[in-house]
């Protein structure tokens, strides 16, 4: 785990990482499927944009974007649209790619579908760690379906009140990290109450409350802290609780309030 945040600190993705040259990064033309997913985007970070559109559109709009994915952590970084990518070649010149801006017109529901690739994770493919990169297709669909109630204060239980269901899967904190703010440094407790949907699973709401170490204080960016803020939505999102708290009260319907640290792993 050391070795693996040792390399997310170093890397970025729309910069270059020891010998990688980001003017021949490889591509898979074929769009990301549901099953390349290993954290899909959770319905939270899809309604958390939503709300931060000017413009809303009143129908499903589809935007295809080409997204720099760095390997190791199957991180999606930058992203451009996909149009702007060149077919037919095996690699690309990604530093020129990304001088490229996106139309007026479109920029914004590209820059919302952007932020909510950025917080998902790809699952691991085989042969795909030979390169440090790859750019991938995304398609994400920005309609008015994603909108959720807003977040609602009340009393809340807490992970220690009720069981999961399957257990989580501690390596993803490894993985949701945000490669900006494990190359910040930043060190900080997300505080998160989120719904608890029929499905047993929480839909995350608020704003969260952010607990900075000082160190590293005037490095969150507000960037970094929605990254943050999304990377434990994702996290929350992959969490399935028991119907039943440990003393028997029905959990659907309630709030519950869990808190994850992100921080490099201690020596």
């Amino acid at each position: 785990m050391i070795a693996f945040f040792v390399m997310l600190a170093a890397a970025a993705a729309g910069a270059p990482f020891g010998s990688v040259d980001l003017n021949i990064v490889p591509v898979e033309y074929q769009p990301t499927a549901p099953a390349d997913l290993r954290v899909p985007i959770s319905d939270s970070v899809r309604a958390a944009t939503w709300d931060s559109l000017s413009a809303k559109p009143t129908a499903p709009v589809r935007v295809r974007l080409a997204c720099i994915v760095w390997n190791v952590s199957g991180a999606p970084g930058a992203c451009i649209p996909a149009y702007l990518l060149p077919q037919g070649q095996k690699t690309v010149d990604w530093i020129e790619l990304r001088r490229h801006q996106a139309d007026g017109s479109a920029a914004e529901l590209q820059d919302v579908a952007a932020r909510r690739i950025r917080a998902s994770r790809l699952a691991a493919k085989p042969g795909r760690q030979k390169h440090m990169f790859v750019i991938r297709v995304f398609d994400e669909v920005v309609a008015p379906e994603d909108a959720r109630e807003p977040f609602a204060t009340g009393p809340a239980i807490t992970l220690n009140d009720v069981g999961l269901s399957t257990p989580l899967d501690t390596s993803l904190v490894e993985h949701l990290y945000p490669t900006a703010a494990v190359r910040a440094g930043i060190i900080a407790r997300v505080v998160i109450t989120c719904k608890i949907e029929f499905t047993l699973r929480p839909l995350c709401r608020d704003p969260g409350a952010f607990q900075v170490d000082p160190s590293s204080a005037n490095s969150l960016t507000p960037d970094i802290r929605e990254e943050l803020l999304f990377a434990t939505y994702q996290l929350a999102s992959t969490m399935k609780l028991e119907p039943k708290t440990h003393d028997g009260r029905e959990v659907r319907g309630r709030n519950l309030r869990m808190a994850v640290t992100w921080k490099m792993p201690e020596p």
